[in-house]
């Protein structure tokens, strides 16, 4: 089952956009999206090399892109890897990355049809 993602623009953009800056907003929704694409890859390689610390680095950063857009589900998601991966094997954390990755691709769709 998979949960719906929580995605709501944040006030912040809201602003931005209505004040004028619509476009702006569309290239940081587009950049989260590339640069989140990117990270989930990087994210992945490191959980197959089984290296911990490179899983924790890339579940913080995508944690914190996606706080700065409103894609709440997935900033809870990777903060949960970013503090499981210390103490948890790389293979106990291929639940939560998969999670993390159809979820990226579920606020892909939601931003799109809001678009």
């Amino acid at each position: 089952m998979t949960v719906q993602p929580n995605w709501a623009l944040p006030e912040t953009l809201q602003l931005l956009a209505a004040s004028g800056d619509a476009e702006l907003v569309v290239e940081i929704i587009d950049l989260f999206k590339s640069d989140t694409a990117r990270r989930l890859l990087l994210l992945r390689e490191a959980l197959v090399h089984k290296d911990g610390a490179r899983v924790k680095q890339e579940a913080h950063a995508i944690k914190g892109s996606a706080i700065q857009v409103g894609a709440d589900s997935l900033a809870v998601l990777c903060q949960r890897i970013e503090l499981e991966a210390p103490a948890t094997s790389c293979p106990e954390l291929e639940p939560l990355v998969r999670q993390a990755e159809a979820d990226f691709e579920d606020l892909c769709r939601a931003e799109a049809i809001v678009r």
